[in-house]
């Protein structure tokens, strides 16, 4: 059976019109990096977070084809590794942090440039556009994946989804978006849970395009396949169907509607009684409302967006180290913030295009959603807001060669300088 691709009308490869003129969008995109350096202030002076120092030692002593391809925790890390190889040769060690926390912000901002460039028909309106800006910018507990280049693997899980869902673009948009998927192949194994999304739309709409994006980042992925099963870890891959809903209850109803502090005390209350079948049913009510009001809507998108967003959510918690930590608010708030973001885009595609009861609830939720993501966007967990400079640390290490580096979070991690090797964590 030869299967044929052709591109239906409905989704045009040629430049969309754009309901923004250039010097808008570069405006949005200016605000929307501003508030996302002001978050938390203390990363501005340089800062390096845990596991970046392990691809800055890789990048001292290892040659450069070989920093790019090194794996830790089983896989391979190309933006991680890529950051710290230009941020070594760019500047003095000294200022190696500053340069690593640059090129994660231009990461961290892939989201918005994809939003502002996507010609969506329902983000088309300015408020549609700034709610859509501010669901990427304040999901609760979110600082652990701010501007570190270990953690820019969860801003490039937003864009796969994004791309996924958008209409595909030609020119130097769509160049952009190929590119984007290249790297998030090669970028952990988040990115990748799209991959198997991408193939389903290029078959099922029979377009070619899609599949060039699906091809893109299958590259990638079956690349980090083959590292993580060369490379074992003994990382557990698995959860119970009740687990994961007291999680998603925790994570993703609880975190996001309450805010972390009053979802810190019903969290417990989950933790304890973890067979209690309160969650389950909330969680269960909540996903098959919105996948009721999904169906219910004729934009692609937001189908589309639902999918990447529930597949996102359920295989980022089945391979999440942490186990009972999970049902905690704080812990784990990495493998949360893709799925979040893009259940919240969801939400704001049905307040926009769902069905006249669904887009009403949805506005309900959304507006809620964001009034407790705006008061608690300067909410930062003392362990995340602030650590020590990376450049007085090394100004320190060269009247003092032996003395170990703190990195953030204090006093955990440390690396030693001399020897290129993690030092033990401290007691």
């Amino acid at each position: 059976m030869r299967l044929r691709f052709t591109q239906r009308p409905t989704e045009p490869v040629l430049p969309a019109p754009e309901s923004f003129s250039s010097p808008t969008r570069v405006f949005l995109i200016a605000v929307f990096a501003a508030l996302v350096l002001l978050k938390i202030p203390g990363v501005l002076a340089g800062r390096l977070w845990a596991e970046d120092c392990l691809f800055l030692q890789d990048a001292l002593r290892l040659p450069w084809w070989q920093a790019l391809a090194t794996p830790h925790t089983g896989y391979i890390d190309l933006t991680a590794s890529a950051a710290m190889l230009i941020a070594t040769h760019v500047t003095d060690l000294e200022h190696v942090a500053l340069a690593s926390v640059a090129i994660a912000l231009f990461v961290q901002l892939c989201p918005a440039v994809l939003l502002v460039t996507s010609g969506c028909e329902w983000l088309r309106p300015r408020w549609a556009m700034l709610t859509a800006l501010l669901l990427v910018l304040t999901p609760p507990i979110a600082e652990e994946v701010w501007l570190s280049p270990v953690t820019s693997q969860y801003h490039l899980m937003v864009c796969t989804g994004l791309i996924l869902a958008f209409t595909v673009r030609g020119g130097p948009i769509g160049v952009f978006r190929l590119l984007l998927l290249a790297v998030a192949g090669l970028t952990g194994p988040g990115p990748a849970l799209a991959a198997p999304l991408f193939v389903a739309r290029a078959y099922l709409e029979r377009s070619l395009p899609r599949a060039i994006q699906a091809g893109v980042l299958s590259v990638g992925v079956l690349i980090e396949i083959a590292v993580f099963w060369t490379h074992p870890v003994g990382r557990h891959l698995g959860i119970s169907p009740s687990f994961l809903m007291h999680v998603i209850y925790v994570k993703h109803l609880l975190v996001p509607f309450f805010g972390p502090s009053v979802a810190d005390g019903l969290s417990k209350m989950s933790l304890l009684e973890q067979f209690s079948l309160m969650p389950v049913i909330f969680s269960l009510l909540a996903l098959s409302a919105l996948v009721w009001a999904v169906l219910t809507t004729r934009s692609r998108e937001v189908r589309w967006l639902s999918a990447v967003a529930l597949t996102m959510m359920v295989l980022s918690y089945f391979g999440a180290i942490g186990g009972q930590d999970l049902l905690k608010v704080y812990p784990g708030g990495r493998y949360y913030y893709a799925p979040q973001v893009l259940l919240g885009l969801t939400l704001l595609g049905l307040a926009s295009s769902g069905s006249v009861i669904w887009r009403s609830l949805a506005t309900v939720a959304l507006t809620w959603l964001l009034f407790v993501g705006v008061k608690e966007y300067r909410v930062i967990h003392p362990v995340m807001a602030q650590g020590p400079s990376w450049r007085d640390q090394v100004v320190q290490w060269r009247t003092q060669p032996g003395r170990p580096i703190i990195v953030w979070p204090p006093p955990s991690f440390q690396v030693h300088l001399d020897t290129l090797q993690p030092a033990a964590p401290s007691s």
